[in-house]
């Protein structure tokens, strides 16, 4: 991504969340990273909304099987699965995380 823009760096209101995102000139590959100081108990349902995608070609994020518009992650934006899984245990703090969102457009 050596040629890529700067789209968007976003701050949670309270500061425990960053998120950095860079999009390729060409809009067909963009990387955000999600920063969070501390896990919350049950928090609310998290999406990662992208900006600077092409709104009419698909994307895949992190090579999973499901396959979205650039308007639909700019719009409606990507579930943030919980760190926390109250069905497996964990066997180290989940304060101090990151993730990383690959999006890369498919034929």
């Amino acid at each position: 991504m050596v040629n890529s823009i700067v789209s968007k760096v976003l701050f949670s209101g309270d500061g425990n969340v960053a998120i950095w995102e860079v999009v390729s000139k060409d809009q067909k590959q963009a990387i955000a990273a999600r920063y969070q100081i501390l896990n919350k108990p049950n928090p609310a349902y998290l999406r990662i909304y992208f900006k600077g995608l092409n709104p009419n070609l698909k994307y895949r994020i992190n090579d999973s099987e499901e396959i979205f518009y650039g308007d639909e992650l700019m719009n409606a934006g990507y579930f943030v699965h919980q760190i926390l899984n109250i069905n497996n245990p964990i066997s180290g703090s989940a304060d101090f995380s990151s993730r990383l969102f690959v999006a890369q457009a498919v034929e």
